[in-house]
């Protein structure tokens, strides 16, 4: 049972069950020069190939390494807000495995890019439909409301924080992303990518 267990999916561990889940990878974390970058490349990468779907209908290595250089603020942003998080409340775990541990949360994420990269580049045509464009935005509020309660659960589980703290770190934590992300990035570059694809 315990080999099951081991060898199952961490993101899909923490999809389902994200407080046992954090624990059990909190006490195997990691090792390896690796592990600090895999995930968030493995996110920017999705990242490319969405925009690559959504734009050109295929995925265009060219397009999609282009475009993943330049969204890799998004997930330096996340790196750097956790890191001086996990400086300054003194982390039970390694910075890279904290990180990669973190990454872990974004896996709704990445569903949800992949399935509208897929989406959108098989029915181009909905594009210009009001309610799928409605429906399409109103699953990314869900998947924001799950992404932050898995994040809670990142917290509270492998950085052992109780519920205020851990409430507290994850505000901060995303204050410092979000913050700086849109305002030098998310401002003009957002919107001219969301005007490409919604003439």
């Amino acid at each position: 049972m315990e080999r099951k267990t081991a060898t199952a999916s961490p993101e899909w561990e923490v999809l389902l069950r994200p407080g046992p889940a954090y624990t059990r990878l909190a006490h195997m974390p990691p090792s390896g020069c690796w592990v600090f970058w895999r995930r968030p490349l493995v996110f920017t990468l999705i990242i490319g190939c969405t925009i690559s779907l959504l734009t050109a209908r295929s995925l265009a290595l060219r397009l999609v390494l282009s475009v993943a250089a330049t969204w890799t603020f998004a997930p330096l942003l996340e790196i750097a807000s956790l890191a001086a998080v996990w400086r300054w409340r003194r982390c039970p775990l390694p910075l890279a495995s904290s990180v990669d541990l973190f990454f872990i949360g974004n896996a709704p994420w990445a569903l949800w890019l992949i399935a509208s990269g897929v989406f959108w580049a098989s029915f181009p045509q909905l594009i210009s439909s009001p309610l799928t464009t409605y429906i399409w935005l109103s699953s990314g509020v869900v998947i924001l409301a799950w992404s932050a309660y898995l994040d809670v659960c990142f917290w509270r589980s492998a950085m052992k924080r109780k519920l205020p703290a851990a409430l507290r770190d994850l505000l901060l934590q995303h204050a410092l992303a979000w913050v700086p992300g849109i305002l030098i990035f998310g401002i003009g570059s957002l919107w001219v990518d969301l005007e490409r694809l919604w003439p």
